[in-house]
């Protein structure tokens, strides 16, 4: 009798977990599919959709719960699982023949869509039948040196994966979700833990700007490379800010701008902008500009394209002593600064 160690891939070929797909989760999947973009589209948020369905029904007969949310907002590419402060998020394809999966950077890096755990599902649509092939939880994943693939995007191995589903109930059962740091996590510890400047805008057109703030013609005549496609009106008052993300292996500076102006109702019309520098003609896709309330609650967000010269936040009017924030955001690097009109 020869004895031998077990290799991954014998054992996840040995014991799959199989969960049987019924005709209601067809028809919510093709319903729910019926989005805009491609056919190609349509069909993997179809696949994504039977995939999450699967995993919601396991979870559901293992955990004992039906206090599960779905997020679907980005169902042609993946989805999410919610349940008590855990996230899953699900990356599924119709076969796992090349032994691995693509893994877009955002699901690692941007702190927007990182997740506790990633399931790899595999979707026999013709067959009723879904599969886990395996989890891995995000700091493993975020621990690993992946090839990179087309598109800045990574090559996972199944290799990588836990393949035993009932570690992932474990894992669950006796974890808080703290105990796995999400790049969310961080940034909310520190922001927690530094005073909050906020800027009196009214100041600004008194000429008080506070440090690090300049007038536009003073950025210009920096030597940032700064193209600016921007005019000025007499009443108004341009300033700007130079903007530093710290990415994982360089720094990215951007210029936030903002154009304030009184109005008849003894408000301040403010547009808030975001500029490449640097001599950079567009700026990085996928950069965000958001605001939000006092409170916390995202009003407006924007995102930059492929060849976005600037970005700028629709202009709006605030009275006196109305409050908000500025966020720049780039995968798991971000700057918020607050207002007060």
């Amino acid at each position: 009798m020869t004895n031998r160690l077990m290799e991954t891939s014998d054992f996840r070929l040995l014991i799959p977990e199989e969960i049987w797909l019924e005709q209601e989760d067809y028809d919510l999947a093709k319903q729910l599919s019926e989005i805009e973009g491609t056919e190609d589209k349509k069909w993997q948020a179809y696949i994504n959709l039977l995939g999450m369905f699967a995993l919601e029904k396991w979870l559901k007969e293992n955990i004992y719960t039906q206090d599960i949310q779905r997020i679907i907002d980005r169902i042609d590419t993946y989805g999410y699982l919610q349940r008590k402060g855990f996230k899953f998020c699900l990356i599924t394809q119709e076969d796992f023949l090349q032994e691995g999966m693509i893994v877009p950077r955002e699901l690692i890096y941007n702190s927007d869509h990182t997740a506790h755990f990633y399931v790899a599902m595999e979707v026999l649509e013709e067959e009723e039948i879904a599969i886990i092939r395996g989890f891995i939880s995000y700091d493993k994943l975020s621990q690993l040196s992946l090839p990179t693939i087309e598109d800045n995007n990574y090559w996972l191995f199944l290799d990588y994966l836990d393949p035993e589903p009932n570690h992932l109930l474990m894992t669950y059962k006796y974890l808080e979700p703290s105990t796995i740091i999400l790049p969310q996590n961080i940034v909310n510890q520190v922001q927690e833990n530094v005073q909050e400047a906020i800027i009196n805008l009214s100041n600004w057109l008194e000429g008080m700007l506070e440090e690090s703030w300049q007038n536009l013609e003073q950025l210009i005549n920096t030597d940032a490379g700064l193209n600016f496609a921007t005019r000025s009106l007499s009443e108004e008052k341009k300033v700007g800010k130079f903007i530093r993300l710290q990415m994982e292996f360089d720094e990215q500076i951007f210029v936030l701008l903002l154009t304030i102006s009184p109005t008849a109702e003894d408000k301040l019309r403010i547009q808030v902008q975001l500029y490449p520098t640097n001599n950079q003609t567009y700026l990085s896709s996928e950069i965000k500009l958001r605001m939000y309330s006092k409170s916390g609650k995202l009003v407006k967000e924007v995102i930059a394209g492929k060849q976005d010269n600037y970005i700028q936040l629709p202009p709006f009017s605030a009275s006196k002593d109305r409050q908000f924030k500025i966020e720049v955001n780039l995968n798991n690097a971000s700057i918020t600064e607050t207002f007060r009109v």
